[in-house]
């Protein structure tokens, strides 16, 4: 004897759901009554749960539905077992032999089984931005204003700590060497996890570099990125964050930025006017400053985007105007660090 309604769906009500898309229940409601209760059967069975459910494992129906199940490669888990559920599509076909059913279950894995190929438009990006990475790079070492190669060398001990007391640093130019410190920082907050790709390719090295090359240690990354699927953007939970992930997720390292921001902007701001028309003339002559006041915009541009990302990829209910907080240079993004969700 048989429930009236299946087990499946009510245990799967009972325990939460899916964690994404899971259409094999969409496929057993197509099945026969009896084929429907084997399915149930066999697919807890499969995931570790008890059905209750008395069953004769070698009746004809429990033997097609564990046929079919196995065909369609289940691959579903409960929350708890912290598994991702892919996205598949499966498709009844049921075809009459005699007195019996047989449903057979096609199963074509989905865009969560395997990293899905760039569309024409993903690909078009990646090679924008690749020619920009390497316009940039060969700009910078072969372009840029060089006259005065010696100066840039004394600048980049001084800033360091390893040169001469008496060595004069532009205002100007010492809040925007600091500046771009704090802007990899923002990155790496920004960035993780939302920013990761579906090409698999590791974010933390490219992180790491910029800390010392910026947007040239990240721009090969934004080429290579590709976006998750939906179904696999959404935040893990607060226990499983490591110590790193800790404290780019906590609202400490925003308030520092914004700090350390305010700070550095007000010393630019109030450095006066001749130490800006030094610091205009040394664009003109230095290549240490001329490729760092690029490095700069470079960064403060691409922000927008990641920021809007990381609102979509959080779901804030402010995502649409998330962005606009990136138009802002270093205090914009670190206001949206301090206001957006957060691991629960």
């Amino acid at each position: 004897t048989y429930p009236a309604q299946p087990v499946l769906p009510a245990r799967v009500a009972q325990l939460g759901g899916f964690p994404g898309t899971c259409s094999v229940l969409q496929t057993m409601a197509l099945m026969p009554l009896h084929t429907k209760m084997a399915a149930s059967h066999v697919l807890l069975s499969q995931m570790g749960v008890n059905a209750r459910v008395p069953l004769r494992p070698f009746t004809a129906a429990a033997k097609t539905a564990r046929i079919g199940i196995e065909q369609a490669h289940v691959c579903c888990a409960f929350p708890q077992h912290r598994l991702q559920c892919a996205s598949v599509q499966r498709v009844p076909r049921v075809q009459n032999v005699g007195r019996r059913q047989t449903v057979k279950v096609a199963a074509q894995a989905g865009e969560d089984d395997q990293p899905q190929p760039r569309d024409a438009t993903e690909t078009a990006i990646s090679v924008g931005l690749g020619l920009l990475w390497a316009a940039i790079l060969g700009y910078a070492f072969t372009l840029s204003p060089n006259q005065t190669p010696y100066r840039d060398q004394y600048f980049l001990e001084k800033l360091v700590g390893l040169g001469s007391q008496t060595t004069e640093i532009n205002p100007v130019f010492f809040a925007l060497f600091n500046i771009m410190g704090v802007y990899p920082a923002l990155y790496a907050a920004i960035l993780n996890p939302s920013a990761r790709s579906r090409t698999k390719v590791p974010l933390a090295p490219f992180l790491a570099l910029s800390f010392g090359a910026g947007v040239f240690a990240l721009l090969p990354y934004f080429a290579l990125w590709a976006p998750l699927p939906k179904s696999q953007q959404q935040l893990p939970p607060k226990s499983e964050l490591g110590l790193v992930r800790k404290g780019l997720e906590s609202r400490v390292l925003p308030a520092l930025l914004l700090a350390a921001s305010v700070y550095l902007i007000g010393m630019a701001s109030t450095a006066g006017d001749q130490a800006w028309l030094g610091y205009i003339q040394q664009f003109d002559e230095s290549r240490f400053v001329h490729v760092t006041s690029i490095d700069f915009c470079l960064l403060t541009a691409f922000l927008p985007f990641w920021i809007a990302n990381d609102a979509a990829y959080r779901k804030w209910q402010y995502q649409d105007s998330a962005a606009f907080l990136g138009l802002i240079p270093l205090i914009g993004p670190a206001i949206y660090l301090l206001l957006r969700p957060r691991s629960e």
